[in-house]
């Protein structure tokens, strides 16, 4: 990959829009800030960054700048670590699939393997944790820290009698967001592993559909939240009453029940079930609805967009927000 390459970063990698692709090289986009025609885009060129994820040249230590990459945290630790990884699974989720829907087998007394669970919430929580959203929302947290501390400063002396806030401070005026998102969220992979462990202790099913087709969006992680003790409808992962839905590739929808509100489900677990037209529908209605900005489809057909435009009057994008 050339350098010019090298500055699109994607927050969403490539291996994932390949599925659902017809030729693993372009996907349909729909645009709700144009609300202009749906148009053909290179998987390449979307959903990307210029140089989101490059470590500024003055945050590296002088005695480490020599052979240091600072596209490291794109190349070797999401490149060569996570999505190579992550492109094998879909791969083998995908051919898994598409195996039992040829074979003619009734898809619905099929059990995914349980160590899908973990790779399914691993690379859920990874993709989550990802996207400019999350990026904005560990300053946000850093910020909330700061003005927490603040009034209470002056108790706050370390060893030397110096302010524990002053540090603070110090830190985050030199705080890089690239340096933030990446140490808040990532350095540590027990955060990732014990986030994950706890999500693939809930209910996942495997939505699949032979003959139609999922939207994914610039937001490809929906969160539901059926709790009626909860007055936001659209929480953030792991609550109670929770149903995380995420689109692996133009035939498989995952979803995460909590197992506590959804015991019903219970037996269910790891289940592979077929959906109906109605659930593809009501899918991608909704997938449009959580989309940020831009709705990805395998076909130009975005009828459903146009029905969701001509009921509601306008454009319209359900407001959530990532909270640390």
């Amino acid at each position: 990959m050339s350098k010019e390459e090298y500055k699109r970063q994607h927050y969403i990698p490539v291996c994932y829009l390949k599925n659902f692709s017809e030729n693993g090289k372009f996907v349909y986009v729909y645009n709700k800030n144009t609300s202009a025609k749906p148009y053909p885009c290179s998987v390449e060129n979307i959903f990307n960054k210029e140089y989101f994820y490059k470590i500024p040249i003055e945050l590296i230590p002088y005695d480490f700048i020599k052979g240091f990459d600072p596209l490291w945290i794109e190349r070797t630790f999401f490149r060569d670590n996570i999505e190579s990884q992550y492109a094998d699974f879909l791969k083998e989720l995908v051919f898994l699939v598409d195996d039992i829907i040829n074979s003619g087998e009734d898809i619905n007394q099929y059990k995914i393997p349980i160590d899908y669970k973990i790779k399914l919430a691993t690379y859920t929580i990874i993709q989550y944790f990802r996207t400019p959203e999350a990026r904005n929302a560990v300053l946000d947290f850093i910020n909330r820290i700061e003005t927490t501390l603040r009034p209470i400063d002056r108790f706050l002396k370390d060893e030397n009698g110096e302010s524990m806030f002053q540090f603070l401070s110090e830190s985050k005026k030199n705080h890089h967001p690239v340096m933030a998102h990446f140490a808040v969220l990532f350095l540590n992979p027990k955060l990732i592993g014990d986030i994950a462990e706890a999500m693939s202790k809930n209910i996942w099913q495997l939505y699949v559909t032979k003959d139609n087709f999922y939207y994914t969006s610039d937001q490809p992680i929906m969160i539901e939240n059926f709790s009626e003790t909860s007055d936001n409808k659209f929480s953030n992962l792991n609550l109670y009453g929770n149903v995380l839905t995420f689109p692996l590739s133009r035939k498989i929808v995952a979803k995460m029940y909590d197992r506590e509100f959804f015991s019903k489900y219970e037996q269910s677990d790891r289940g592979c079930i077929y959906a109906n037209n109605d659930f593809v529908t009501a899918h991608n209605v909704k997938m449009y609805l959580w989309a940020k900005e831009y709705v990805v489809s395998y076909s130009d057909e975005f009828s459903i967009v146009k029905h969701c435009i001509e009921t509601l009057g306008k454009e319209y994008s359900v407001k959530h927000e990532i909270i640390l």
